[in-house]
This record gives structure tokens, C-alpha cells and sequence, in this order.
């Protein structure tokens, strides 16, 4: 006879296996043979068409790292280059007899890696902890980025905390986003400034989309939060809890003001609508300019991701990010993220984007170039 925790129990082994065998090395990753790039490398805006004091420069450094440079003043969203094979980051119960793989920051990568111009980074923004966008985090901000403030999710935090050279000091340079000071679609949250007032930002409430969705089940690796400072950093990529979810607005600011000459709107996990959506614009007094779009596990999502946040954002341009498989390191050729649904993405941005709107699928390292002459107001 079976009973429900028979099949509660059955339930909670198919989830399991199939993460483990989403996840597993015999995965296979889909080469990215096609052209990716469809627009010319200085995107939006050409070199000669506006001096360089007018630009917003835009470096994608891979998974959902951002580089954002305007007037000398630099910003970062969660820079990762390490990433680690997929047989060292399966959920812990998938290695039966024995314990899962330490995973660790390649520091020899990121130093190759990342660009020189991120030293001077005044802020880097997460939008939430698992490994594939924290790991690298304590020795970017330690060793590279040394005066940047971190803001992100209390999660995000408490895991920080684990660094000795991050928590000295009262840990004053890892700061959280509380619930209070969320936005949403109804709701106006937060502006927090970088030291320079170049830039500023606002966390707006989302979730993240299931890891893996089959048959009525789906998953979420490394589901859960935590509410008190560890004593070191994790071991394993599992215990990179995911925490809570935020996406962004990051405003470039115009020197010496308070006026946003370019608005981007940042997410690093795909979100069930309403969740990350921003509040009207009429309650922040500017459009997006353009919308950074994770593109794995969309279809994950019920509705279908990002069909109605395109609708709601109407942005100018459209980069979409962490497409390629993060278990493969940049060294090697560029294979597709097995969750990547790339022709659904881009049906999305062919149906749901305004038609003067241009869009981007990058490779790691691309630099994209904005007019800020040409936002809107």
C-alpha cells in the first residue's frame, strides 16, 4: 500500500535525481555555434559619434558580472570567473559516500581575467548569494576592488561576514538592503549612493526562478536563507544559500547632480511576474534605458519569463547575460548554459520589445558602448 509519505518520500528522491542528473558531468552542453553578436561591438553608440566623457561603457565579464564605467567612475555587479565544473557544485546528497568538493576562488583566473579599470570600482551590487555569483566576491573586493561598498540582500550579508578582511571593521563595506527599503511595482524603495555620487541604486523585491521544472516538479538549488553572520565562508557550492532575491535599478548620475542621464534595469535570476518589476515611472521620473536580462531557466517561470517585464520596461537596448555554461571556464570555447532557451529568449525580445528597441547577446569580454545624449527623460 502506498501512502503519502511513501509518495512524499518518492516525490522527494525523483527531485534529487533529476537536479543531480541536471548537474552531473554527463550533462551535455549545447556548443555555441552560431553568431550570438548580432550587432557590431561598439553597440549603441559608435566611437565618433559621441566623445568618451558621454558614454556609458559597458563590459560583460561573464555569468551575471557587469562593469559599468561613466567619467572614470566604475560600478560592478557580482563578478565571477572561477567557475567551477559541475561535478564539484552537485547538491551535497548526490555524493553518497563521500563529502561534496571544497570549491574555492581561482585567483590566478580573476586576476587574467578581470579588467584593471575594476580596481577603482565604488560599488558592486548582488542580487542574490548562491556560488555562481558570490564565490569570487571576498577576494574581488579584498584584493582588486578595495574601496568598493557591496550591497545586496541580508543573506548575502550574513555570508560575507565569513571573511575575516571583510568583517573587520564592523563589516561597514558589506551593507544590506532590508525589506523596509525594497521597491516595487506599487512601491518606491531606496536610493543608495556610491561615495562619488556617480551612481546610485534601487533593490526592488523579486524570487528566482526554479533551477529545474519537469512533470509538475520543480527544484531550486540551494533554497534557503540565513539570518546570522557565519564564522568562515562556505565550503561547498550548496551552502551558498540563494537567501533573498533582488533586482535593481542603477542609475548613471550627471556630475555634480542629482539628474540620471542613463537608467539601467539589472536582474541576475529570472522572476514570476509581478516579482521585480520596478515601480512606474512616473514615481521615479525616468524610463529604463536598458534592461540587463538573465536568460537561463526563463521558461522556468509561469508565465513565460520575460514577456510581460519587456512589456512593462519598454527599454531602448536589451543585453542578455549568464547564457553560457557557467561550469566551463572562459579559457575554453563558449558552450551554451543547458537551461540557456535561447530561441525562446529571443523570441521574447522579436515579440515583446518595442520595435525601434536593439538587443545584445554577448560573449564575455564584449564592450558595449551608450550615447547618453540619446536617453530619454
Amino acid at each position: 500500500m502506498t501512502t503519502p509519505d511513501t509518495r512524499s518520500q518518492r516525490a522527494r528522491i525523483t527531485r534529487v535525481l533529476a537536479l543531480a542528473a541536471l548537474l552531473s558531468d554527463c550533462t551535455l552542453f549545447t556548443p555555441a555555434q552560431y553568431q550570438v553578436e548580432p550587432l557590431p561591438y561598439s553597440y549603441g553608440c559608435a566611437r565618433r559619434a559621441c566623445p568618451d566623457s558621454d558614454q556609458v561603457e559597458l563590459t560583460y565579464l561573464g555569468v551575471s558580472g557587469f562593469m559599468i564605467a561613466y567619467r572614470g567612475h566604475v560600478l560592478l555587479t557580482s563578478p565571477m570567473f572561477s567557475n567551477p565544473p559541475a561535478s564539484d557544485v552537485r547538491p551535497a546528497r548526490s555524493y553518497p559516500f563521500w563529502r561534496a568538493p571544497t570549491i574555492r576562488p581561482d585567483t590566478q583566473l580573476i586576476e587574467r581575467l578581470l579588467p584593471a579599470a575594476a580596481n577603482s570600482a565604488s560599488m558592486i551590487i548582488v542580487g542574490h548569494s548562491h556560488y555562481d555569483h558570490v564565490l569570487d566576491l571576498p577576494y574581488i573586493a579584498t584584493h582588486r576592488a578595495t574601496s568598493a561598498v557591496i550591497y545586496g540582500t541580508p543573506t548575502m550579508r550574513h555570508i560575507l561576514m565569513g571573511d575575516p578582511r571583510l568583517r573587520a571593521g564592523g563589516g561597514a563595506r558589506v551593507r544590506e538592503i532590508s525589506a523596509n527599503n525594497l521597491a516595487s511595482a506599487t512601491r518606491v524603495g531606496t536610493w543608495y549612493y556610491d561615495r562619488d555620487s556617480a551612481f546610485r541604486i534601487m533593490a526592488l523585491a523579486a524570487n528566482h526562478a526554479p533551477t529545474f521544472r519537469a512533470l509538475g516538479v520543480t527544484v531550486t538549488f540551494a533554497k534557503g536563507s540565513l539570518d546570522k553572520d557565519l564564522d568562515a565562508l562556505p565550503r561547498t557550492a550548496e551552502e551558498w544559500r540563494l537567501g533573498e532575491t533582488y533586482t535593481y535599478l542603477i542609475d548613471v548620475l550627471r556630475p555634480r547632480s542629482d539628474q540620471p542621464v542613463f537608467r539601467i534595469y539589472f536582474q541576475d535570476a529570472p522572476n514570476t511576474a509581478p516579482k521585480g518589476f520596478p515601480p512606474p515611472r512616473a514615481a521615479t521620473g525616468r524610463a529604463v534605458d536598458l534592461a540587463i536580462l538573465c536568460l537561463p531557466t526563463s521558461r522556468n517561470v509561469r508565465p513565460a519569463a520575460p514577456d510581460s517585464l519587456l512589456t512593462v520596461l519598454a527599454p531602448r537596448y536589451v543585453v542578455a547575460s549568464h547564457w553560457e555554461s557557467f561550469f566551463r571556464q572562459q579559457i575554453y570555447p563558449l558552450m551554451l548554459n543547458p537551461e540557456s532557451h535561447m530561441t525562446a529568449f529571443i523570441h521574447s525580445l522579436h515579440t515583446k520589445l518595442p520595435p525601434t528597441s536593439r538587443w545584445v547577446i554577448p560573449s564575455p569580454r564584449t564592450v558595449l558602448r551608450f550615447d547618453t545624449g540619446a536617453s530619454r527623460m
